[in-house]
């Protein structure tokens, strides 16, 4: 069977979209249509006929263009200005839809107006735009965002106000570097009348700076862009959250630091470099409730404040743990007095409901099995997704909060991804299997608006399987060429990541390593990969093992699973233990170099893209919880940190390493790598075992069209030495 060539395999490539299923980026509910949003244009459904739909590419339509003023359509000329477009807003009156979206890269603002009763377009218009990815609209159709640290909104009938500026000290901003489920930076009262945001005092954050070299001009013009990098040991931010008015302007401060003693807690909470995470505003908008996190991660206190005074009003409940606890989502409502959460309290994570009146805690769901997300609400039903029938697929079930009766509402087996509009029964179900395409449902009526070719035919193999290893079921996959020819032993690639938060194999189309691993296979490799302890989705039991103990239960489990790959799996014969190689990025970079300076099984080259080298070298937020915090005056923590310091075992390297990584990285620091090739270099020839390449102008890992010269790079370095 040919070949798929990497323009066509990895993200990024020309011909990448043209054989793969489209997925909406996003999707909205307005009257009685469905408004898809794709990377490369829009379908508009309507509930009754699925089937008879519209959909449109950006690039093919008549657009008139506000901003350029000589080039009526030059829209047309930039073909990828409104790749992944951010939905803004989106009404429906006497038959018209009025859709908006925006380009953040630009700020240019689409408006579409579209004739549901003749199912055409009316007008496409292109304007400039202040608007920025903070931006969220009401029910009413206002807009909220923050431009040049301040907050605007931009009400309904088009007119803009200035509601906030803070001191030029403290700056309006996503806190805690996007960790802890924050994910939005504005947040409307549910009855639109005020706001609450995020602000920050980052003045005693350490800068780290970034040297971009600007594409258009000449490559000496080089420019310095400090960004605010807490590392563990560090100063970190100083957080508060604001509550402005939208009509008087008027600004209060919730800060936590003037929290009365509360003696129905656990204990004091120390206010240090706290973190504010789950902030939901209550139903009659009188109230914001949050949870406040220690620095240590141990402890948090779930909290409620006046939404018109910014004070404290009332203390709900507490929760810590000897390692972490991790408080991520908003809370949902019931009515006034009962909400639904999110906790890890019991090993899993599963849903619990609080009366803030009786103060009682009541379980929703329980079992060795974890909860996603909590999908909708209706009354007393709630409709959540979980892997309790597969952990490594998703399933979404309903549930009675009062009687605890259960139903599955998605029985097809594989990851489902479920939608549904808080205003009406309508409702979108995504799912797939890692054998079977995505297919969408429309509340019953079974679509797949791909609008291409699907390839259904590959000259590779993939398999899902499970290891038992010390009373503990790993889930493997492998990925193969569709045809073996005779006694041919297949050199192995092993991929590795081995962190938190992140799950390698899932029941789902196109997962894992987005082409690596069926680009290796086709060319004569045979690939696998396991989601060790400290994987996600398995509890956490399961997770917590990493626990200042970062890579040691990765490596042991690494090692056991290649014991059985090379000794007991169906694929022995198959296999040639002497060609291995070994691959990952950013944690899996880390367990990378791990793996080669601290495995019993020999590789003949290991490549770490974008890898952690010194955990004091990452951010605050993420290390702390799983190392602690760090005191360099306090000998115990700074030893766990010395410990699990790449540079302070390189001397043991063996094995030809490659390292790759990206100049303008701002997750995991340029200084990581370079930190480690100069300690390389101080150790006699042991710089000959090692080889490098940067990616100008890139972010953590190489996105768009580079990605695929990263994996040409990847592939030939492997081919080079297996």
């Amino acid at each position: 069977m040919k070949k798929i060539d990497l323009e066509e395999l990895i993200p990024g490539g020309e011909k990448y979209e043209s054989s793969r299923p489209l997925m909406p980026t996003d999707i909205r509910f307005i009257n009685d249509y469905y408004i898809l949003i794709f990377s490369d244009g829009f379908g508009i459904y309507h509930r009754n006929n699925i089937q008879y739909h519209k959909y449109y590419k950006f690039d093919e339509l008549d657009i008139i263009d506000n901003v350029n003023k000589n080039c009526r359509y030059a829209f047309l000329n930039e073909k990828t200005l409104f790749r992944n477009p951010q939905y803004i807003s989106s009404t429906y009156e006497d038959s018209t839809i009025v859709l908006s979206l925006h380009d953040n890269k630009h700020r240019r603002l689409l408006k579409i107006i579209y004739n549901a009763k003749k199912s055409k377009i009316k007008s496409c218009e292109l304007f400039k735009s202040e608007f920025n990815d903070t931006a969220i609209v009401n029910e009413t159709g206002d807009i909220a965002y923050s431009s040049l640290n301040s907050i605007f909104v931009q009400l309904h009938d088009n007119t803009t106000k200035k509601l906030f500026s803070p001191s030029y000290t403290k700056c309006i901003e996503l806190p805690s570097r996007n960790e802890f489920g924050i994910e939005k930076l504005l947040y409307w009262s549910p009855d639109n009348q005020k706001i609450v945001f995020y602000l920050v005092d980052d003045r005693e954050v350490n800068t780290y700076p970034i040297v971009k070299l600007p594409k258009i001009k000449a490559i000496t013009d080089v420019y310095v862009d400090s960004i605010k990098y807490p590392k563990t040991g560090e100063k970190g931010e100083e957080v508060t959250v604001g509550i402005v008015d939208i009509n008087t302007k008027k600004c209060v401060f919730i800060d936590c630091k003037h929290d009365p003693n509360i003696p129905l807690a656990k204990r004091n909470i120390c206010h240090d470099n706290s973190y504010l995470t789950s902030i939901t505003w209550s139903p009659d908008s009188k109230y914001i409730y949050l949870c406040e996190l220690e620095r240590s991660q141990k402890y948090y206190q779930a909290k409620r404040y006046a939404a018109e005074t910014g004070e404290f009003d009332e203390f709900l409940f507490d929760e810590e743990s000897p390692t972490y606890v991790e408080p991520e989502r908003p809370f949902h409502f019931i009515n006034n007095d009962l909400f639904v959460f999110l906790s890890q309290r019991t090993g899993h994570n599963h849903i619990y409901s609080f009366n803030v009146k009786t103060k009682e805690t009541k379980a929703i769901t329980a079992g060795d099995w974890d909860v996603f997300s909590i999908c909708h609400i209706q009354n007393n039903t709630i409709i959540y997704s979980s892997n309790q029938l597969n952990e490594i697929g998703k399933n979404v079930f309903s549930k009675d909060i009062e009687t605890l009766e259960q139903v599955l509402l998605t029985p097809e087996q594989g990851t489902h991804e479920f939608i549904h509009d808080d205003k009406s029964d309508l409702w979108v179900d995504f799912y797939s299997s890692h054998l079977t395409p995505w297919t969408i449902n429309f509340n019953g009526q079974i679509f797949s608006p791909y609008h291409r070719k699907i390839r259904k035919s590959f000259p590779y193999k993939s398999d899902i399987g499970t290891i038992e290893l010390n009373n503990d079921t790993l889930y493997y996959k492998a990925v193969y060429p569709q045809k073996i020819a005779g006694k041919k032993k297949l050199p192995i690639v092993f991929y590795v990541y081995g962190g938190p938060h992140v799950q390698l194999i899932n029941d789902q189309w196109g997962t894992s390593t987005k082409g690596f691993e069926e680009m290796m296979a086709q060319e004569g490799y045979f690939v696998f990969m396991i989601d060790p302890h400290g994987s996600a989705h398995r509890g956490k039991a399961f997770e917590e093992k990493i626990y200042q103990n970062i890579n040691q239960p990765q490596i042991a489990d690494y090692d056991d699973v290649l014991d059985w790959l090379l000794k007991e799996s169906p694929y022995k014969e198959h296999l040639n233990p002497q060609k291995m190689a070994i691959y990952g990025w950013s944690f899996g970079g880390y367990m990378t170099l791990s793996m080669l300076l601290n495995s019993r099984h020999t590789f003949q080259i290991g490549v770490a893209g974008g890898a952690v080298v010194d955990w004091r070298l990452y951010e605050i937020m993420y290390t702390e919880r799983y190392m602690g915090i760090r005191n360099i005056k306090d000998k115990e923590t700074e030893s766990i940190y010395e410990k699990f310091d790449i540079k302070q075992q390189i001397h043991r390297l063996k094995t030809p390493l490659y390292l790759i990584h990206c100049d303008n990285d701002p997750i995991v620091l340029w200084q990581h790598t370079l930190s480690l090739l100069d300690k390389i270099n101080s150790i006699g020839n042991l710089c000959t075992l090692v080889d490098y390449y940067v990616f100008p102008g890139h972010e953590h890992n190489v996105r768009g069209r580079e990605r695929v010269a990263l994996m040409a790079k990847v592939k030939g370095v492997i081919e080079r030495y297996v």
